[in-house]
């Protein structure tokens, strides 16, 4: 089958497969992680406050420092 009759079009050379397009694939899938993650948390406050009463404001997170 042929590019056009599939709809797809793949091509692997030698920069398909090296050091920065595998850090760069980590690195976006990091960045998705890390957005999921922001929108599981928010979604929980939402339910949290929702249960007990409280607006978003009111809740107030610990101090923290993230860590890469």
């Amino acid at each position: 089958m042929t590019a056009e009759e599939t709809g797809l079009d793949i091509n692997i050379d030698e920069q398909t497969f090296t050091a920065q397009s595998a850090a760069g694939v980590v690195r976006k899938a990091g960045e998705k992680i890390g957005d999921g993650i922001e929108v599981i948390a928010s979604g929980a406050s939402k339910v949290y406050g929702k249960i007990s009463g409280k607006k978003n404001e009111d809740i107030k997170e610990p101090d923290a420092e993230w860590l890469p």
